[in-house]
This record gives structure tokens, sequence and C-alpha cells, in this order.
């Protein structure tokens, strides 16, 4: 997705794992939750985190967003 706004394949499954993993940790089980969670995963992408295990930190420290305040 660097610079051309579109996602490889590749990048689209480490993406959507990111977010799986994310809200089965976290039980978070609505379509409005899981799209917040989306939303700041590819916040952290676009921003240049890669990979799983970052995107993963990326969500944990990020301290503007909080779980359990996720519907």
């Amino acid at each position: 997705m660097a610079g051309s706004g579109v996602a490889t394949p590749a990048e689209l499954k480490i993406l959507s794992e990111a977010v799986d993993n994310y809200c089965r940790a976290h039980e978070i089980m609505t379509s409005t939750g899981r799209e917040s969670v989306a939303l700041q995963v590819l916040g952290s992408f676009q921003d240049g985190v890669d990979d799983a295990v970052g995107l993963a930190a990326a969500l944990e420290r990020d301290d503007g967003f909080d779980p359990s305040r996720v519907p």
C-alpha cells in the first residue's frame, strides 16, 4: 500500500488478522467495534507499521483507543 493507496493481498491478510486477533482478545464482537479497530489498524499501517507484531503493539499502546469503550 505504500504510496499507492492499494493494499496487496498479503497486506490485506496481515491487516485482517490484526483486526481479528485484537477483537478476539478484547472480546469485541460488534461490527461497530470491529470497524473502530480496523480504522486504528489502517492508521498504523499508513504510518508505516506493516507487520502483525507491530500492528498488535500499536493497538495495545494507542493512548487514544480504549477497547472497553468500543460497542
